[in-house]
């Protein structure tokens, strides 16, 4: 298994994870640079993912990667408008 396929391996759990807790009590998602070995298309469909997430769950995003901090704020910008 790649790199990148079990990070996203590890994401699907965090995700399923976070959205079964939420009904027992409020937990916020933190997720630290989790998107480093996706490639272009996965890491969208993950923006996208935690956009919509982040109506029900808060979601915390770190990093120290402009680029991903300009595709992560872009993504709510579209949301948004």
């Amino acid at each position: 298994m790649s790199r990148g396929t079990a990070e996203q391996l590890d994401l699907a759990v965090k995700l399923a994870f976070a959205v079964v807790m939420q009904q027992q009590v409020a937990m916020p998602l933190i997720i630290d640079d989790g998107f480093v070995n996706f490639d272009e298309r996965r890491r969208q469909a993950a923006y996208a993912l935690l956009a919509e997430i982040s109506h029900k769950i808060q979601v915390i995003l770190l990093t120290a990667d402009t680029t991903v901090i300009q595709l992560a704020t872009g993504r709510v910008s579209q949301l948004s408008d």
